[in-house]
């Protein structure tokens, strides 16, 4: 609903009536989980895109045509942490720092020459204890838990993955940002409505540079819902 108009203001309002529904939407009433994360990701982005159609375009990079040197930064620092801490987790043998260099620079993770070896120690540094903690933690195969879940004249759908018997596992690597608290909240919040019993266990830097394991705090079945309905 739209709030009243100030009448001597002289910006125009973005949105001067209500929206109609989307005409694709198959059920007004099942709203998917993910959907529901990306709003609260980022609400405007959401509004824009799903419900008045705004994209920007996006140009096609360019191949880069020099060698990559130094640290990496951004989605090559991600991607190469994530690589680093699924080869420490692994089951069966335990990779030295020579394969799994060879591995990383195999799927072109790391830069050519000296600067490979620089890069690799970095990460094993930002990223070891971090997975001996998890890997100690972790028992057998994590399951994915589907659900539907009844929220008023709504109904959320969806899944749940990274579920152990000890817990739901989140990982964030480096320091607990904004949008990683409000995306495990919600995981935690479900998760409450469908077993309260199963904690949500988080693997990250609370602090920086300190990389610790805990039990997100959350509610029982009941107040889990409600806050969801919020």
């Amino acid at each position: 609903q739209l709030p009243p108009r100030n009448e001597d203001a002289h910006e125009p309002r973005f949105i001067c009536s209500a929206l109609p529904e989307p005409a694709d939407m198959s059920s007004p009433h099942k709203v998917a989980w993910e959907d529901f994360r990306r709003f609260f990701r980022h609400p405007a982005k959401f509004f824009l895109q799903n419900r008045l159609g705004l994209r920007l375009e996006t140009s096609e990079e360019l191949l880069d045509e020099h060698e990559p040197f130094g640290m990496a930064s951004g989605l090559q620092r991600y991607s190469l942490r994530h690589a680093v801490f699924e080869a420490l987790v692994a089951d069966g043998k335990t990779l030295s720092e020579q394969e799994l260099l060879f591995i990383l620079r195999s799927r072109a993770l790391l830069p050519a020459g000296y600067s490979a070896e620089q890069s690799l120690y970095k990460t094993l540094h930002e990223v070891k204890h971090q997975a001996m903690r998890f890997r100690q933690w972790r028992d057998g195969e994590p399951a994915v838990l589907p659900f539907e879940l009844k929220l008023g004249s709504h109904i959320l759908h969806g899944s749940l993955d990274g579920i152990y018997s000890q817990g739901a596992a989140r990982i964030v690597f480096g320091e607990m940002q904004g949008r990683h608290h409000c995306m495990q909240g919600l995981d935690a919040l479900l998760l409450a409505t469908q077993n309260p019993r199963v904690p949500l266990v988080e693997f990250a830097e609370l602090k920086k540079g300190e990389p610790q394991q805990r039990v997100r705090p959350t509610h029982d079945s009941e107040a889990a819902i409600r806050q969801l309905k919020v």
